[in-house]
């Protein structure tokens, strides 16, 4: 196996390299993906992943752009 990034990089050193482009939504997974802030969604509020009703949805399937100002829906 080839180490790419040099010894000591940790885990999730590609995640920390890289970022995702939400757009519509429809690839970025709400909970699971980490695409805001430090972590995942599910790793920053565990108690609000377990009661919601959004497990496994994608971020454009709760919610959408009206204008410039993006609005989300919960369950």
């Amino acid at each position: 196996m080839v180490n790419v990034c040099g010894d000591g990089e940790g885990v999730r050193w590609f995640e920390k390299g890289v970022r995702w482009k939400v757009g519509v939504g429809d690839k970025i997974r709400l909970w699971e993906d980490w695409w805001v802030g430090q972590c995942n969604l599910r790793e920053m509020y565990p108690g609000i992943y377990t009661i919601s009703l959004d497990q496994g949805r994608n971020v454009g399937e709760v919610g959408g752009w009206a204008g410039s100002i993006w609005h989300c829906s919960l369950s």
